[in-house]
C-alpha cells in the first residue's frame, strides 16, 4: 500500500511542477504553489492506549508515546501584501503498525486528510523568503484494524486542529524555490465509528479517538505562478 501511494503522489508532483514551470513564466510573484514530503512524531494518546489495552503483554509493551508517520502534502499561497499571506495547505497523513506475539498478529492503519487555512507573516530577502504562519482546519481520519490478519474493521473520525509553522524558502531560480518547514499541530478528534455508528471502545467501555499532538518537518518545491 505505501509503494502505491508513493508512486501515485510522485506522478501528481510531477504534473504539479510541470503546470507551475509553464505558468511561472510571468514576471508578478503573488501566486504560488508548493508540494513535498514530512515526517512527523505524533502522539495519540488515546489510540496509544487502545493498542496496549488490546495487544498481549509483550508487544504492547513495545507502544511508545510518540512514532513515526509520514504525510505527502501541497497546497496553494496568495500574498495580500509584502508581509502577510493566505494559504490552503492539505496533507494526507497516515501511520502503519504491525504488532506480532508468537503466531498472531495485529495490524493497524489508519490516515487522516488534512486541510488547513493558514495565515503568514513573512520575512523575504533577496533570495530567500521566511513565512511564521498559524491556523486551523477540519480533519477526517480512518482507522483499519484486522486483528489475526483477518477480519478488517474500519472506523472513523473527524474533528478540528490547530497548527502553527515556520517554512524557508530558499530560491533555486527566479520562480522556483526550496521548501523547508517545521510545524506543531494538534487535533481534537471525535471517538472512532463503524459504518453502523458503533464506537470502537476498550474492555472497559472507554472510547478511542485519533486525537493527536504532532512535531513535523517537510521537504518540498515552492513554484510561483504569477
Amino acid at each position: 500500500m505505501l509503494k502505491i501511494l508513493t508512486y501515485k503522489y510522485l506522478v501528481c508532483a510531477l504534473l504539479f511542477l510541470l503546470a507551475g514551470s509553464v505558468l511561472s513564466q510571468t514576471k508578478s510573484k503573488h501566486f504560488s504553489v508548493y508540494t513535498g514530503m514530512g515526517v512527523s512524531l505524533t502522539n495519540s494518546s488515546s489510540l496509544n492506549d487502545y493498542l496496549r489495552n488490546t495487544i498481549p503483554s509483550g508487544s504492547g509493551d513495545t507502544i511508545k508515546s510518540f512514532s513515526t508517520a509520514i504525510e505527502f502534502f501541497g497546497g496553494l499561497e496568495y500574498e495580500l501584501s509584502k508581509k502577510f499571506s493566505l494559504k490552503v495547505d492539505y496533507a494526507y497523513f497516515f501511520r502503519s503498525m504491525t504488532y506480532s506475539i508468537s503466531f498472531l498478529t495485529y495490524d493497524y492503519f489508519y490516515y487522516i486528510h488534512q486541510p488547513y487555512l493558514i495565515a503568514n507573516y513573512s520575512v523575504k530577502g533577496n533570495r530567500y523568503k521566511i513565512n511564521m504562519g498559524a491556523g486551523a482546519g477540519y480533519m477526517f481520519g480512518t482507522l483499519s484494524e484486522a486483528i489475526y490478519s483477518v477480519n478488517e474493521k474500519k472506523y472513523s473520525s473527524s474533528g478540528l486542529a490547530v497548527k502553527t509553522e515556520v517554512v524557508i524558502s530558499l530560491a533555486l531560480s527566479n520562480n522556483f524555490y526550496s521548501y523547508i518547514s517545521g510545524s506543531l499541530s494538534n487535533s481534537f478528534m471525535s471517538s472512532l465509528k463503524d459504518s453502523n455508528g458503533n464506537k470502537l471502545t476498550h474492555s472497559n467501555g472507554k472510547e478511542v479517538n485519533l486525537s493527536s499532538f504532532n512535531a513535523g518537518v517537510r521537504l518540498g518545491v515552492l513554484v510561483y505562478l504569477f
